[in-house]
């Protein structure tokens, strides 16, 4: 785009109009600024000739406190886009920000349908489409910037909006009336049963404990309503969470759109009301990511590769527009893209000679049937990158440069595919989210390095996504990590490091999490055969296939957690009604599949034990599968599925102290008798079902008849 100019301004002078409700109002202070000003200081200090336009505050007279804007206090997506103030002002840029009021005003006492409906039917991108086909209708441009919504909590001070009253109410009925004080145990199942059929994961434990504060057993009636509010908040800040995702998603399908992230800048500990910023200084944090975004994109022009492979600093490889004539100079701001449209497999490699950037966007794809491949060898500062927008792009990263980057998508559209390698020590990437099969196949490969995440990793973002991550060596560090978002992800660890931990606030106050298949229609799996993963938290609704290495977190199973060696787990584990844990290559002489807890174990879910190819147990054996050092409930051998052993043999498994233990001993005639009494039961993991195929019936009776020691009759 060109560098901008307007008429109705001095020569240059890029027209900014700020559109939104009370956040970009500044309400409720007086001056009502909200982050305007202290953005313009920002962009005046950086030599960017701007004027602020707008129906509210215009103070043409007095440029340098004009702060004119269309943030309009109480305004939905929907009332701003009808109001369509950019008909009138025709502004360069746009700042959008919006959506927080179409949360506040929801009504949940009756279901959450409604709130989630806030981020199916998103209105905001009807918005971008209608400001689109209005500077289109008359041959005009725009660039919009839109942004993040922060997060939703309770008041401090008298107030609160529709959806955290209605919201409370919603929780206060789930919950009953119960006996205070509330146990954990019956607070974490209440809440456990509903929220895991809508898809809701939060960590309870951890609300229950903040909330108990007086030190004694279980929550009084005023810490139970703080529960409460706390488990409102991780819901409400969810489906925020997931709308914010929707914005990012703008950025990549909208070539004049770019994300800007002001809504993290921003946590409940900066309101009193729930929802607006108690100070000028809390707005001001705002302002610095609006800034990096503006800053990045102004007075430049997008430079296309016309060359075959070379080097990114030589002139003649850049052009100003798609197949144009070379000389252009490398891009240093703005937007690049390298493209190829044939067979040719291009290089395009970033070496010492290449001058310092910071860029808005960059984009790698090969539309032909050759590859395009980015070779970074010196350090880079880009705003997003997209390897494989339409067909194939490709990212290598190494010899001991940095790149930063808030926002990187491999494989963009449905049939594109991106890929990323990390290697070397010293290579360093710092990013903000990093998205794998956004909508296409997307493929990240560690060999060495660092690879720091301030948010979020996500493989398999949309249904159509497929995304996968392959740890050998070095260090991923992420805020959260999301394998199988809505579309399908796979992690594979060989070695290395990867630490989920705490980095910065997130919606939900679920930061530290390892999320696998979390989302209804996600597919992830955790593949771990060497190196070390930390976490706050694992929440497990996938698969979490375990070879080798060391896990420290508290673990949450939802799905299948399957064991091929022995795992000690430096944390806890809750398995749920829908979790399985599978120990497999069990009771083998020479080695046995066990999991080893350093704290609690609790099981609603099933333990599936299965014998190890050539495994011979003997009469008498016993094999530990699994211990904890904070005990183990004495009814767990009812949770517990096992083999059908060869000959006349049978596995029988009991508690002793923090041991679950599986010994070998001979068929007795009460054994088949209760396979007989449950005759006709259908249903997977049944204890009844010794041939394992979901129905107790005559096979499973003479199977394990069989069994009984020669010459052993059984009365009836």
């Amino acid at each position: 785009m060109a560098p901008f100019t307007a008429s109705a301004a001095p020569p240059g002078t890029i027209r900014v109009m700020a559109i939104g409700d009370s956040l970009t109002n500044g309400y409720p202070l007086t001056p009502a600024i909200s982050y305007r000003k202290k953005l313009g200081e920002s962009l005046t200090a950086a030599g960017i000739s701007f004027d602020y336009v707008g129906g509210r505050d215009e103070n043409p007279a007095d440029p340098e406190h004009d702060l004119a804007h269309e943030g309009n206090i109480g305004a939905k997506v929907e009332s701003m886009m009808g109001g369509a103030a950019w008909q009138q002002y025709r502004p360069n840029i746009i700042l959008l920000m919006g959506g927080t009021n179409d949360f506040r005003e929801v009504e949940a006492s009756g279901s959450f349908s409604r709130i989630r409906d806030v981020v199916d039917i998103f209105v905001l991108a009807d918005m971008i489409a209608k400001i689109n086909a209005d500077y289109q209708s008359d041959g005009g441009k725009v660039e919009i910037f839109v942004s993040s919504i922060p997060p939703m909590g309770y008041a401090t001070v008298d107030g609160s909006s529709r959806l955290t009253a209605t919201m409370l109410e919603r929780l206060r009925a789930i919950l009953g009336n119960p006996a205070y004080p509330v146990q954990e145990t019956s607070f974490t199942a209440t809440f456990n049963r509903f929220l895991s059929r809508i898809g809701l994961t939060p960590d309870l434990h951890d609300i229950f404990q903040r909330a108990d504060t007086d030190g004694a057993a279980g929550l009084s009636e005023a810490e139970t309503e703080q529960a409460l509010k706390w488990l409102g908040e991780y819901i409400i800040n969810k489906y925020i969470g997931d709308y914010n995702n929707k914005i990012r998603t703008l950025a990549v399908t909208h070539r004049n759109v770019h994300f800007v992230d002001a809504g993290a800048a921003l946590t409940l500990a900066d309101f009193n009301d729930g929802t607006h910023p108690a100070t000028q200084a809390a707005y001001d944090k705002m302002a610095p990511a609006w800034f990096a975004a503006l800053s990045a994109f102004v007075n430049s022009l997008p430079r296309y590769w016309v060359g075959e492979t070379g080097d990114w600093a030589d002139q003649y490889n850049w052009a100003f527009a798609p197949d144009g004539v070379g000389g252009a100079g490398q891009p240093v701001r703005g937007d690049a893209y390298l493209r190829q449209h044939d067979a040719l497999d291009r290089i395009v490699t970033r070496s010492a000679g290449a001058s310092e950037l910071f860029m808005s966007r960059l984009e790698i794809d090969a539309l032909g049937s050759g590859t395009m491949t980015l070779r970074s060898r010196q350090a880079m500062s880009v705003l997003l990158i997209v390897a494989g927008a339409a067909g194939q792009g490709h990212v290598d990263h190494h010899a001991g440069s940095t790149i930063t980057v808030p926002n990187i998508v491999l494989g963009s559209e449905p049939g594109s595919s991106g890929s990323y390698r990390l290697a070397d020590a010293g290579s360093l990437l710092k990013s903000g989210n990093v998205e794998a099969g956004f909508a296409g196949a997307g493929s990240f490969v560690q060999e060495g390095g660092t690879n720091d995440l301030l948010r979020q990793l996500i493989l398999g973002f949309a249904t159509s996504g497929t995304g996968s991550y392959r740890l050998e060596d070095g260090t991923l560090s992420a805020n959260q990590e999301f394998i199988g978002l809505h579309g399908k992800g796979h992690f594979v660890q060989n070695g290395g490091v990867n630490r989920v931990e705490y980095k910065s606030y997130t919606a939900g106050n679920v930061s530290g999490t390892l999320s696998i298949a979390s989302e209804p229609g996600g597919q992830g799996t955790y593949s771990m055969l060497g190196g070390t993963l930390e976490a706050v938290r694992i929440a497990n609704f996938g698969t979490f296939d375990f070879r080798g290495g060391t896990v420290r977190a508290q673990f949450q199973n939802d799905g299948e957690l399957r064991l091929h060696g022995s795992l000690a787990l430096t944390g806890s584990l809750a398995q749920a009604a829908g979790g399985r844990l599978y120990i497999e290559d069990a009771l083998a002489g020479w080695s046995t599949a066990a999991l080893h807890v350093t704290e609690t174990a609790s099981f609603a879910g099933p333990i599936i034990v299965n014998l190890a190819a050539g495994a011979a147990p003997q009469l008498g054996q016993a094999f530990e599968i699994l211990t904890a050092t904070a005990g183990l409930d004495e009814e767990l051998p009812s949770m517990v599925r096992l083999p059908l052993l060869p000959g006349k043999l049978m596995a029988r498994a009991a508690v002793a102290g923090n041991a679950l233990a599986v010994r070998i001993d001979t068929v007795r005639c009460e054994d088949v008798e209760l396979v007989r009494q449950s005759v006709g039961q259908a249903g997977a993991f049944l204890p009844a079902d010794v041939n394992r195929d979901g129905i107790v019936n005559v096979r499973d009776v003479a199977a394990i008849a069989k069994k009984l020691p020669t010459g052993t009759v059984c009365g009836r």
